[in-house]
């Protein structure tokens, strides 16, 4: 049975954020995703125009109805549209023993005044102490605890909240892990021109996803940015506005190129979920890490050849491996692959 994660959020027309991005991160990571719908919006990529929020109560008969019939490892939280929804949302989470929550606390009150927005803000708080990690952006940890995001005031925070991975806004900047009361640095490996859309949705469903499959935080935060960096490399325009990140891998499939790099990817994922099934594979883990590449079939660089980039580790006595696989992912593997395959 496939690991099964559950997406609290509100859809996105454009299929570029929300619902609809949480939903093909999840596939893309070998994740059966379920959802529940908080809002319906009416968006393209240059923007929101509408939001139609959906009745708290039908919100709750949802969660009820997935929490029972489905094995959900993980739960990932978006837009929540008013304190009531995440109220709601809060109790049943509490109800049904959720442990490996992650919550993207988009702040976003439907009915424009002050009063609501500091409620949602006090509900969001409250879901972010029971989350396993948060990630929110500057402007969303300024909001909602009146603070900087400094080093002092996360010293703070953390006594209660149990991680925080601070996101600057898009994947070219470095973000910050807060857990177990020490600050560590998610560099990025790539700088990406412009503004998308959908990054942050797909980063938290992203880490959502790897806490399903049994991750631990950091790896889970760093195999996240990994992907997301990955599906910015094949960002795309739908139409004015924003361009989408291809999280669905849809241009791997254009060319025959780009199915070949996809079959590549799909095997070698295939191959090294098998591996890390091997009884005491661990143990044969160096310090150094290990990796595993699959080079197309006239390769002639690294980039011709799918590696993970951040090599398969070894965690007290457990193979993990510690990003994204993809083309140019290894650099050592694969100029040794490409000199045997001359």
């Amino acid at each position: 049975m496939p690991k099964v994660a559950l997406t609290i959020a509100g859809s996105d027309s454009c299929g570029g954020a929300g619902i609809q991005q949480d939903l093909k991160v999840f596939s893309a990571l070998g994740v059966h995703g379920v959802s529940v719908i908080t809002a319906i919006t009416a968006q393209s990529p240059r923007g929101v125009r509408d939001i139609f929020p959906l009745p708290p109560s039908f919100v709750e008969k949802q969660i009820d109805v997935i929490m029972k019939d489905t094995s959900v490892e993980s739960v990932k939280i978006g837009m929540l549209t008013s304190s009531d929804i995440a109220k709601i949302v809060r109790e049943k989470l509490i109800e049904y023993g959720t442990e490996n929550l992650v919550v993207d606390p988009v702040l976003v009150a439907t009915t424009g005044n002050k009063l609501a927005v500091d409620d949602l803000k006090k509900e969001l708080r409250k879901l972010m102490k029971l989350a396993k990690v948060s990630t929110p952006n500057e402007f969303e940890f300024r909001s909602i605890f009146d603070r900087d995001a400094n080093k002092d005031s996360l010293m703070e925070i953390s006594r209660e909240i149990k991680a925080l991975i601070i996101t600057k806004g898009d994947s070219n900047c470095e973000d910050l892990l807060l857990i177990d009361r020490k600050i560590k640095v998610l560099k990025p490996t790539k700088i990406f021109k412009g503004k998308f859309h959908g990054t942050g949705c797909a980063f938290s469903a992203a880490i959502a996803a790897n806490l399903a499959k049994g991750l631990d935080i950091e790896t889970s935060a760093r195999k996240a940015k990994d992907f997301v960096e990955n599906c910015l490399r094949r960002n795309f325009s739908i139409g004015p506005g924003l361009k989408l990140i291809d999280a669905a891998k849809i241009k791997l499939s254009e060319t025959p190129e780009g199915g070949e790099e996809k079959e590549i990817i799909e095997k070698l994922e295939r191959a090294v979920d098998s591996l890390l099934t091997l009884e005491n594979f661990h143990k044969l883990i160096p310090e150094v890490g290990s990796n595993f590449v699959f080079a197309k079939r006239k390769a002639k660089s690294i980039e011709d050849v799918a590696g993970i980039a951040g090599r398969i580790i070894k965690v007290k006595n457990k193979a993990i491996v510690a990003g994204e696989i993809t083309f140019g992912g290894s650099s050592h593997v694969a100029r040794i692959v490409l000199q045997a395959m001359k």
